[in-house]
């Protein structure tokens, strides 16, 4: 882990290009061309001013120096010479905003780090294009008395309450903001006769940006070159999914339906929009030196804005260590409503040993892979977190989850059956271990819903625990669809539509169990019509998927479709071979679909007789 120096004072740059991500869509070759030139401009006239370039990542760029006045006078001359470029160059032109800080700062290996680092990048978000903010604390340090500012007192720049000062530049429209002495007068005049406005006017002015915000966080990207560390990029991006999932004021997208938008090739603003995302969470493993290092970035929609809000360079322990502190930088970032209690929420990570941490990830990583041989290395690896750390709840949880697809019908017909009665109690008993040591952890909660559900039939139970579950992680699609499945039994279709459309649009990629829901749904409701057109998507989606055949054969019975439904019979026999109606339906948890099932198929085979 690198070390942090003793703190000093600097004054600080902050520059990045407007609207950089939507120019390189339109126009790669000319907006990265000319980007160099801007870069080369910036960067002669820093060391020109005797700054020093710290930071430089695509097209941001952070710069420190030993006074005020050498920083700003740089900056006016970045924005100057800025200006003589575009006009002249036949390139794209591009447009960059300067924020300027000045404050205390740690040195972090050739980094600096600190609140004037972060003042000064916020104040570059606040500036205009073509434009320079700066500091009160900035604006006081500074001998120049010729320059003119504006005072636009105190601002709420990115969950920060800082007094920012514009630059007034020759040609550059001189904004205006309600000073807080003008909003106070403006209240105490109006409040006898316009109580109800005022307060209206309150509310659209110091309430967070977003209400809610929906969004995603894209798989990191490995690009340290070594294989062996793409666990660590899966499941450091998994934790950031799964904690943000559980404030309640941000709607996050599963990570399957983000990967599948990764697969179309589209870039951070492109994927944002295509997904409907307000924020966008990337993040890239990279080398530098002997070090690895994590660097984390939030893309804002409105504005096409993207901030870094995490670097930490260190081995790959010291950054598994920090999932935290990388979860609270996210969310201290995001102008969302966010209460303390949401913010511990979120950043419990369930234990202290790194050891069994990074065994949990290791093991995440390979359990969503589903292939036998990763399943098998995923249980090996759960039971290593839980052999360091016998009290770590969520590698319980998902060894429920583990066995609990074995009881799966479509798994356990294909399976000894010893070794589904093995799985049937292992999935039980963690189950019960996991809930007991971490009531609290959503993931465990869904595992002992999953097991009340379709192993022992508890639907009241399971409703109540995948409810406290959602109580504790909103986001949580599978919990969602858990919940409308568990509905399905109780009775109460129209809850179960709800939940299963909130579970869709958390997860638009959404699986092929979630179709057969919803064609149970309709089974249930009678609606044979709409059953059997869910079941054929199930079978379209997932063609050895015998649940659909079944539901299929069900709907076309009830329908008097019997040449259809006997055309099924025969794929589903050529599917299954050896597939029987009472075999099928032992480990199917639906009283009514078992039922319906095997009335369909009497039915069916008395057709069939004839």
């Amino acid at each position: 882990m690198s070390e942090l120096g003793d703190g000093f004072v600097r004054s600080i740059l902050s520059a990045d290009a407007v609207g950089f991500s939507k120019l390189v869509s339109k126009n790669e070759y000319e907006t990265l061309a000319s980007l160099k030139q801007c870069v080369d401009i910036i960067s002669e006239v820093i060391e020109s001013s005797s700054g020093r370039i710290f930071h430089s990542a695509g097209d941001s760029v952070f710069a420190e120096f030993n006074n005020s006045d050498a920083a700003l006078e740089a900056a006016i001359q970045i924005q100057k010479r800025l200006m003589d470029y575009n006009q002249r160059t036949k390139l794209q032109k591009l447009t960059f905003r300067i924020g300027l800080d000045t404050g205390d700062v740690f040195a972090d290996s050739e980094n600096l780090l600190g609140e004037a680092v972060n003042f000064a990048s916020r104040l570059e978000s606040f500036a205009q294009p073509c434009g320079i903010s700066v500091s009160s604390r900035f604006h006081s340090d500074l001998d120049d008395k010729n320059t003119d500012f504006k005072d636009h007192g105190i601002q709420n720049i990115k969950n920060s309450s800082i007094h920012a000062f514009d630059v007034v530049l020759p040609g550059l429209a001189t904004r205006r903001f309600f000073s807080k002495t003008f909003k106070r007068s403006v209240f105490a005049c109006a409040f006898l006769l316009m109580m109800a406005a005022a307060f209206t006017y309150y509310q659209v002015f110091f309430v967070t940006k977003y209400t809610t915000s929906s969004i995603a966080v894209l798989p990191f990207i490995n690009d340290t070159g070594d294989d062996a560390l793409d666990y660590v990029a899966s499941g450091l991006s998994s934790e950031v999914s799964q904690a943000i999932a559980r404030v309640p004021s941000l709607n996050v997208l599963a990570r399957s339906s983000v990967n599948i938008a990764v697969l179309d090739g589209l870039d951070v603003e492109s994927t944002a929009q295509k997904l409907g995302l307000d924020h966008l969470i990337h993040g890239t493993l990279f080398n530098k030196g002997n070090k690895v290092v994590l660097e984390l970035s939030i893309f804002e929609t409105d504005g096409s804005s993207n901030i870094t809000v995490f670097s930490k360079a260190g081995n790959i322990t010291d950054l598994i260590s920090d999932r935290s502190k990388l979860v609270s930088a996210v969310l201290n970032d995001l102008d969302v409503p966010l209460s303390n209690a949401e913010l511990q929420n979120a950043i419990q990570q369930g234990t202290l040993n790194i050891e069994a941490f990074e065994e949990f990830l290791k093991g995440d990583y390979r359990f969503d892979l589903r292939t036998p041989e990763d399943i098998e290395a995923a249980e090996r690896h759960f039971n290593n977190a839980i052999k360091i750390d016998p009290n770590f709840a969520r590698p319980y949880g998902y060894l429920s989850i583990l066995h609990t697809r074995i009881v799966d019908p479509i798994i356990a017909s294909s399976v000894d059956p010893l070794e589904v009665e093995h799985s049937t109690y292992l999935a039980d008993l963690t189950s019960r271990v996991a809930v007991a040591l971490g009531p609290n952890v959503p993931e465990a909660l869904f595992a002992r819903s999953l097991v009340e559900t379709f192993i022992l039939g508890q639907h009241e139970s399971a409703l109540t625990t995948v409810d406290t579950a959602l109580s504790l992680k909103p986001s949580y699609a599978d919990a969602l669809a858990l919940k409308a499945s568990v509905l399905n039994e109780l009775g109460n279709f129209d809850a179960a539509t709800v939940a299963l459309d909130k579970a869709k649009g958390l997860r638009p990629g959404y699986p092929v169990e979630y179709i057969i829901i919803e064609a149970g749904t309709r089974l249930m409701q009678e609606n044979w019509s709409e059953g059997k057109r869910l079941a054929e998507a199930t079978i379209e989606r997932l063609p050895e998927y015998v649940d659909g055949y079944v539901y299929l054969i069900c709907a076309d019975i009830a329908l008097e479709n019997f040449d259809d439904a006997f055309w099924s019979y025969e794929e589903l026999l050529i599917l299954d071979p050896d597939f029987e109606i009472e075999k099928w339906a032992k480990y199917n948890d639906s009283e009514y679909i078992v039922d319906l099932a095997k009335s369909s198929f009497e039915q069916l085979l008395k057709y069939s007789s004839f």
